[in-house]
């Protein structure tokens, strides 16, 4: 069975609108984000989302990481596959479905951190939302993030 991967494109505008981000810890059982919203260096992966509010929250922490792959050239970038474990692929599935991500995703945006550092934000697209649902995610929790640099590419495969 050829296995699904999700392409994280960066989507500019995707915090525009009436959309206000702010940075705290998670009302899913993640943890905060540096405690008081500042960045942290602990070189961890994390995945976190907006809520109602647009309040960060953090949906997988690093323990959520199953692996990372190498870096893989593609069109003057490099991809770097991350898999979740399926408890996280499902936290992260419950959380986005609780704030109504599903329903308006522009509302609720994904940010990939490493290191503390915004690696990568996007929209849940129309697919992904789909396989979801359906529960194709939670089976196969692969996301496909695009980086310029390639040593930052590497240094995040490297991580888990």
């Amino acid at each position: 069975m050829q296995r699904r991967r999700w392409l994280v494109l960066l989507v500019t505008g995707a915090t525009s609108g009436c959309l206000r981000l702010t940075e705290t810890g998670s009302g899913q059982g993640g943890t905060e984000a540096g405690g008081n919203g500042a960045e942290t260096d602990d070189g961890g992966l994390e995945i976190r989302y907006a809520d109602e509010g647009g309040t960060l929250r953090t949906a997988v922490e690093n323990d959520g990481i199953a692996s990372t792959g190498n870096p893989r050239e593609r069109r003057d970038m490099y991809v770097v596959e991350i898999v979740l474990t399926t408890a996280a692929a499902e936290r992260l599935v419950d959380a986005l479905r609780e704030v109504g991500a599903f329903q308006a995703p522009s509302d609720h945006p994904i940010f990939i951190y490493f290191s503390g550092r915004e690696v990568q934000s996007f929209q849940l697209s129309r697919d992904l939302i789909g396989a979801m649902r359906e529960g194709g995610f939670q089976q196969d929790p692969v996301f496909n993030i695009q980086l310029e640099d390639r040593s930052f590419a590497q240094a995040i495969s490297d991580s888990q």
